[in-house]
């Protein structure tokens, strides 16, 4: 192995394989593991290396804040790449940690809010597969349906809000995503709006003025 360990493009296969002896080492101190699980990581990232980095995340004996660092560097190698299918696969993944999960969601629904990113069916599926297990815990679930209502306001797919109610999801979470839409004339007009709390009227007696009122508090997306 070379001096300059910064340079991970000198590492040999032999390196590698000690560099993963010592990060899953238990008998060592928090600081080598952590130490030699990120020289693994940085590696496997700076190498493009989504395979691998895997089989680091996996690996319950690898240090827990390098299997959270971890999810930030296949976040991003995924995301280059568009990939948020895989993305969203990871969260489904019974061998990736929770804390690990959390913190890819909430990258995924950061991204959602700030970008227009477009997902395919299945990455929106995989989302809502996480409301159907009923091992994952009601905060995961709870950011994975925030997580949801997140890229429906921004995607306008008008489509996969209405049909919601054939997709099997726990009542708590269908009401939650619904409840932020108001679906109207689905047959004869299919559009969606943000439901916003409407202002009381001032004049309730008047009816004109009331519908007026409601009106100007809708907002088509």
């Amino acid at each position: 192995m070379g001096n300059d360990v910064s340079n991970t493009a000198n590492y040999s296969k032999q390196d590698l394989e000690k560099f993963l002896e010592s990060a899953t080492n238990t008998a060592y101190l928090p600081s080598v593991r952590i130490y030699f699980g990120m020289l693994l990581s940085i590696h496997y990232f700076d190498n493009s290396d989504v395979k691998n980095l895997k089989k680091l995340i996996y690996n319950s004996k690898i240090h827990q804040i390098v299997r959270l660092i971890l999810a930030d560097f296949l976040f991003l190698l995924l995301k280059k790449n568009s990939n948020y299918e895989q993305i969203t696969n990871l969260l489904n993944d019974d061998q990736v940690p929770f804390f690990s999960k959390y913190r890819i969601i909430s990258f995924l629904k950061k991204d959602i809010e700030e970008s227009d990113l477009k997902f395919s069916k299945n990455s929106l599926e995989n989302l809502i597969k996480i409301l159907k297990v009923r091992s994952n815990p009601i905060e995961f679930k709870n950011l994975a349906t925030d997580t949801i209502i997140s890229y429906l306001k921004k995607s306008k797919d008008e489509n996969f809000l209405l049909e919601l109610d054939q997709k099997n999801i726990p009542k708590t979470f269908l009401k939650k995503i619904k409840s932020s839409f108001r679906i109207y004339n689905p047959l004869a007009k299919k559009n969606f709006e943000l439901n916003l709390p409407l202002i009381k009227p001032s004049n309730i007696s008047n009816p004109a003025k009331e519908s007026k009122n409601i009106n100007k508090n809708k907002l088509i997306l």
